[in-house]
């Protein structure tokens, strides 16, 4: 019995560090694509001096 409750408490080491690491992922990919949306966001909404705005049909057939 000493043996199993040893091993149990490494077993819940292990899944608390999984779930930790689990939760830490989830967020870096949240910032992530956080980080990718804002970059889109400056990237595409500055046009520039001679951009003419136009729609898809204007300049090829549909």
């Amino acid at each position: 019995l000493p043996e199993q409750e040893r091993i149990v408490g490494i077993l819940d080491e292990a899944f608390e560090g999984i779930a930790a690491a689990t939760a830490q992922a989830q967020k870096n990919l949240h910032t992530a694509r956080e980080l990718f949306q804002s970059v889109l966001q400056s990237t595409f909404s500055q046009k520039g001096d001679d951009w003419v705005e136009t729609t898809l049909g204007e300049v090829c057939e549909l």
